[in-house]
C-alpha cells in the first residue's frame, strides 16, 4: 500500500471522528477501493519531529488487527510549496508500534491533546526527547 493523497480512492476522515477518537492533530485516512487506512502525522511549524498520537496508533493497529482494513501504514507529511501535501516517509503501522513497544508516549502538558512520542522524519522513535524526571534512566537503559 502506498498512501496518496492525490489519489481520489483516498478520503479523510471528519474532523468530528478524529476529534471523538482523541486523534487530532494526526488525520485517520482510508482508501475506499483497497481498504488500506493511514494514520497521517503533519510536520509542525515548531519542531523538527512529528507527534504521534497513541490514540491513533492505538486505532490503526487495532483496525489493522481486527481486519477492518486491509493494511495501515504510519504515514509522515508536510504541506509542500505548491500547497499540496507530501508524503515525507511512510511504514507499516506494525512495525511502527514494534519500534515503540517500551517507550512510554509523553503526557499532553495542556490542551485536549492526548498521549504522543516524539517521531523522527525517518520514523523512528526519538528516545532523545526526555519525556518526564523520571525518563533519564529509561534513555540510559535504551543505549
Amino acid at each position: 500500500m502506498a498512501f496518496d493523497p492525490n489519489d481520489a480512492n483516498w478520503y479523510l476522515f471528519t474532523s468530528d471522528k478524529i476529534n471523538a477518537l482523541r486523534i487530532a492533530p494526526n488525520q485517520l485516512w482510508a482508501n475506499t477501493r483497497t481498504r488500506a487506512g493511514a494514520l497521517v502525522v503533519m510536520k509542525s511549524s515548531k519542531y523538527d519531529e512529528y507527534a504521534l498520537s497513541k490514540a491513533g496508533l492505538d486505532y490503526l493497529m487495532a483496525a489493522h488487527q481486527e481486519q477492518r482494513i486491509s493494511d495501515g501504514e504510519v504515514v509522515l507529511a508536510r504541506w509542500g510549496h505548491n500547497g499540496k501535501l507530501t508524503v515525507v516517509a511512510a511504514k507499516p503501522v506494525a512495525t511502527v508500534a514494534a519500534a515503540l513497544t517500551n517507550i512510554p508516549p509523553r503526557a499532553p502538558r495542556e490542551g485536549g491533546l492526548g498521549p504522543y512520542w516524539w517521531i523522527r522524519d525517518d520514523l523512528t522513535p526519538d528516545v532523545a526527547r526526555v519525556l518526564s524526571a523520571e525518563e533519564p534512566a529509561l534513555i540510559s537503559a535504551l543505549n
